[in-house]
């Protein structure tokens, strides 16, 4: 009497795939997780921002590339915007000048 290999279908196959993915799902679903990281919303300031004892307008200025994208690592290491940023910088600028 011959041996046959036993026949498996189509279905089979993708049962014991779904299988296999459900259970890497489980076991990654045990590892603990990274908290995802904080991310600032892009766009205009809040009304209530907190310290402004003004109203804020928007200024525009130019410099080159590489202050843009150099306050933009400070701002993130220092969780802030850019704008934030610039605004502690003319602070300190506008008290120098005593005005």
């Amino acid at each position: 009497m011959a041996k046959f290999k036993k026949a498996t279908s189509y279905f089979d196959v993708a049962a014991e795939k779904a299988e296999e993915r459900q259970q890497k799902i489980v076991e990654s679903a045990s590892e603990p997780q990274k908290p995802a990281p904080q991310v600032r919303k892009a766009g205009r300031p809040k009304k209530g921002l907190e310290g402004a004892s003004e109203r804020l307008i928007q200024l525009s200025v130019y410099v080159p590339e590489s202050y843009r994208k150099r306050l933009k690592q400070v701002a993130l290491e220092e969780d802030k915007s850019v704008s934030d940023i610039a605004r502690e910088l003319f602070d300190r600028y506008l008290a120098e000048k005593e005005l």
